[in-house]
């Protein structure tokens, strides 16, 4: 059997190339290779820091996470509440908008995807079974109640994975 006939069919010869690619097809008769990256450009972490606040005041605040393209979510909570309590509830829409987030209709998920319903402690959360991968955006919500005092602080890192 002729090695050009082997090649009308597709012949995968495997053999590993330099820089994580794979010879996927070989015709000798006009010297063309076809190459497949066995490693390609997707799995990679997008970091952020979405909260950052010291010495907040008494009330809530909403943070809006965008899910597009993105399947897994970690989450990393550094809360202090102070003289008090911060308390996070994270919930998420599989809604579309191109414009306010905060319109859309969320459901919670903290209990769901992260074993509670509220964090009230630091924490590492993370979407391991990417429950969140249908989601367009995750809310986070913050609450700080210090009965006046002012002093809680909290931070939260994300990190997508697409």
């Amino acid at each position: 059997m002729s090695a050009e006939f082997q090649s009308n069919y597709g012949m995968v010869i495997g053999d590993q190339l330099p820089g994580s690619r794979n010879s996927a097809a070989y015709s000798p008769s006009s010297s063309a290779e076809r190459t497949e990256r066995t490693n390609p450009d997707f799995g990679h972490w997008q970091p952020d820091i979405v909260f950052d606040e010291t010495n907040m005041t008494d009330g809530v605040y909403d943070i809006y996470v965008s899910m597009d393209t993105f399947r897994k979510l970690y989450l990393q909570l550094v809360l202090d509440g102070g003289s008090g309590t911060v308390t996070v509830v994270l919930e998420a829409t599989a809604q579309f908008t191109d414009g306010d987030p905060s319109a859309l209709d969320y459901d919670d998920v903290g209990l769901e995807v992260f074993g509670s319903a509220t964090f009230t402690a630091s924490d590492f959360l993370g979407d391991n079974l990417e429950k969140l991968a249908g989601a367009t955006w995750v809310h986070i919500e913050i609450t700080a109640s210090t009965g006046g005092a002012n002093d809680a602080d909290a931070r939260v890192d994300t990190y997508r994975l697409y």
